[in-house]
């Protein structure tokens, strides 16, 4: 504890160290724990010449200014900048003062204005600025700009590449004549009088049935199988018996052709667990 306030007098300006604690400023923040831990401890009387305390009586617990002196000692290397187990010098010796109290942050500055407008005459009714727009009056709100909605028979098919184009493209993979191709899609318009094919915008049951052939592509594809040739050889399983899958789509419009999709499903799923087996 003498050695703590000798450090802390040692800093001052005007230091007698002969005093203690009392020569410690009375702004130091540390002078009044310094003084408390003198006047509770009588350090003189418990210290042997060699620098040690003389050993406590049996059964007495130690002094809880003791304890306290130990965190005040730790807090001062902090602030000098003293090893305590090394042999250099303190990085610091500024008298310790209490730290000046923050200045109060300045109020945020409200956002400036924007510009004025710079209006001038361009006819009755209306108003136009000075950047070439057209302002209408205050006592009129503008009109809404018209939204345009997208009806059920277009967005949603064409996004999904769900066109006639891409129907006609399917039926010349599959070979299967434009008329029965028609009948495939359930679409009633018919070839165009010159018995061309027709262009037309998907329905949403025709966008329904041209996504499941093409799933039903794909799933042959995937099975290493040529649409055209399967769809023209019997299938045994059930609820076909013997039909051909282009038959039955025909036969069952819009039903037939999700009969096949979840056939293909199944055998792919088939397929897949015999391979898992096999691995």
């Amino acid at each position: 504890i003498e050695r703590m306030v000798a450090a802390v007098v040692t800093t001052e300006p005007r230091r007698n160290p002969s005093t203690g604690s009392a020569a410690i400023d009375p702004r130091n923040p540390l002078r009044q724990r310094l003084q408390e831990l003198e006047a509770a401890v009588p350090v003189r009387e418990m210290l042997r010449q060699d620098g040690r305390l003389e050993p406590a009586s049996q059964g007495a617990a130690p002094p809880q200014p003791l304890l306290q002196a130990g965190a005040l000692l730790r807090q001062l290397c902090e602030v000098f900048g003293v090893d305590p187990e090394g042999d250099e010098p303190a990085a610091r010796a500024a008298p310790l003062r209490p730290e000046p109290p923050k200045a109060p942050a300045p109020p945020a500055k409200p956002p400036p204005p924007p510009p004025p407008l710079r209006v001038v005459a361009s006819g009755a009714g209306s108003m136009a600025t000075g950047r070439g727009k057209v302002r209408q009056p205050a006592d009129r709100p503008a009109a809404p700009r018209p939204v345009r909605r997208q009806t059920k028979t277009e967005a949603p098919a064409a996004r999904a590449g769900l066109t006639s184009g891409s129907f006609w493209a399917l039926m010349d993979r599959w070979q299967v004549p434009d008329e029965p191709a028609l009948a495939l899609l359930g679409h009633a318009g018919g070839l165009t009088r010159k018995g061309t094919r027709p262009r037309f915008k998907l329905a949403p049951a025709e966008a329904e049935a041209l996504q499941l052939m093409q799933g039903i592509d794909a799933g042959l594809s995937r099975l290493a199988q040529d649409p055209a040739q399967w769809l023209r050889q019997p299938l045994a399983a059930a609820p076909f018996t013997g039909a051909r899958p282009l038959d039955w789509m025909l036969r069952h419009p819009g039903q037939g052709t999700r009969d096949l999709s979840q056939h293909l499903l199944q055998v792919a799923l088939r397929a897949s667990l015999n391979t898992g087996d096999e691995a």
